[in-house]
């Protein structure tokens, strides 16, 4: 068990259906668009993804792909928003990267 858990970053999004991005094999899945958070934790040197919804579930997703995507910088004045995307949504960065 690890000594101490670390939340590193928690995103609101937007689930395409309920598998909340990780889809398991032979599941079917509420083709609706779900509300929830990407949650990263830091535990004895490792990162883990959890997704969850609004209702209190939560996975992990055993095996995360690189997903192609873009990588997108807004500015208002000196003010900058950093957004990343995949094919499905758009998650507002609460660091951004520069």
């Amino acid at each position: 068990m690890p000594q101490s858990i670390i939340v590193v970053n928690a995103l609101p999004v937007q689930w395409n259906d309920s598998s909340l991005g990780c889809p398991q094999p032979g599941q079917v899945y509420l083709q609706v668009v779900t509300p929830g958070y990407l949650v990263t934790l830091s535990a004895e040197g490792k990162e883990y993804n959890v997704h969850t919804d609004l209702n209190g579930v939560a996975v992990v997703c055993a095996q995360e792909a690189l997903t192609t995507g873009y990588r997108v910088v807004l500015a208002v004045g000196d003010v900058y928003f950093e957004y990343h995307t995949d094919q499905q949504r758009m998650i507002l960065c609460e660091e951004p990267t520069e």
